[in-house]
């Protein structure tokens, strides 16, 4: 399932990073074709992945 989060990524993590009781499977990374993408878990322990769309990486300088 994909959801598009409507704020940029580093305002995403920011927010995220203020949260309490987050476990994080890895911060944020950068790949390297250039997406940056977060895991952490959800209260069931699946993982969950927000990566920027690629149409935000292709506009970065």
């Amino acid at each position: 399932m994909s959801l598009v989060y409507r704020y940029n990524f580093d305002t995403f993590v920011e927010r995220l990073s203020t949260m309490k009781g987050i476990d994080y499977v890895h911060l944020a990374i950068e790949h390297r074709w250039g997406q940056r993408a977060i895991r952490f878990y959800d209260l069931d322990w699946h993982i969950i992945e927000i990566g920027e769309t690629m149409s935000s990486v292709c506009r970065r300088p």
